[in-house]
């Protein structure tokens, strides 16, 4: 062998000397410590189970919700089902009622020229009192409802009197008044103050009820605004009811009286 083949052959054999130390070495490290996988971190486990407790709390509201939007949409249809059932039977009560209706007949009044010669007088006798009726009825309201308005103008100018007080107290008393009785006209604070200045005008009662309180209370206003003289305004006053004028009349007369 030569010198060379002999280098060569040494060169190999300390080479694979060093090798079986290097993996001799590995295994001794391997199994002296052998690799165990590290457990999770706490940290990373809480947030692990707050995103499965969010996605879990996002499934369970998205479901409420469809339950909710399916059970109001069949409330819905529920409410839509009674109510057309309702107009059915409501329209099927009117056809009913006009079908009966048309099926009554109703007999014709017989003719004028067939009733007695007496028949007219009775007819004009029974629309006279008719109608005298309907006036003593309009009569006696705008009498009594005159009067209430003289008692009211009569306890706020006491009130006003004996306390001093300004319009700010007709103000809240109109307030007051239409929410007590909000079906009547009248209580506007305007029309509380000539309340008040008819009770001044008309101090005594026995006029008020005897003469002035028959008049209509838009007669009475007039009188209040365009007469100032007492005597001649409760001559103008027995005028009015005795000829029966009417409002436009009352006021030719006294643009005739300026």
């Amino acid at each position: 062998m030569s010198k060379k083949h002999c280098i060569f052959a040494a060169a190999k054999q300390e080479r694979s000397s060093v090798g079986s130390e290097r993996f001799s070495h590995i295994e001794e490290v391997i199994g002296s410590s052998p690799i165990v996988p590290t457990p999770p971190h706490k940290a990373d486990i809480r947030e692990r189970m707050f995103a499965l407790f969010f996605c879990t709390c996002v499934i369970f509201l998205k479901l409420l919700l469809k339950i909710v939007s399916l059970r109001f949409k069949l409330r819905i249809i529920e409410n839509s089902n009674k109510m057309a059932k309702k107009i059915t039977a409501k329209d099927d009560e009117r056809i009913i009622r006009a079908a009966n209706e048309k099926s009554v007949v109703f007999p014709a009044p017989p003719k004028s020229s067939s009733m007695p010669a007496w028949y007219g007088e009775m007819l004009n006798n029974i629309s006279r009192l008719v109608a005298e009726g309907r006036r003593q009825v309009m009569w006696t309201a705008n009498v009594q409802m005159s009067m209430m308005y003289y008692h009211i103008g009569t306890e706020i100018l006491n009130r006003q009197n004996a306390e001093g007080w300004g319009s700010k107290v007709v103000d809240r008393l109109s307030a007051d008044l239409k929410k007590a009785f909000p079906e009547m006209r009248g209580f506007s604070p305007r029309n509380l103050k000539y309340m008040r200045r008819f009770a001044e005008s008309w101090p005594d009662v026995a006029i008020v009820q005897r003469c002035v309180a028959q008049l209509p209370w838009r007669h009475n206003i007039c009188l209040l605004e365009k007469v100032k003289e007492p005597n001649r305004r409760l001559a103008y006053a027995m005028a009015a009811i005795e000829h029966g004028w009417s409002k436009t009349i009352l006021e030719l007369q006294l643009e005739n009286y300026r």
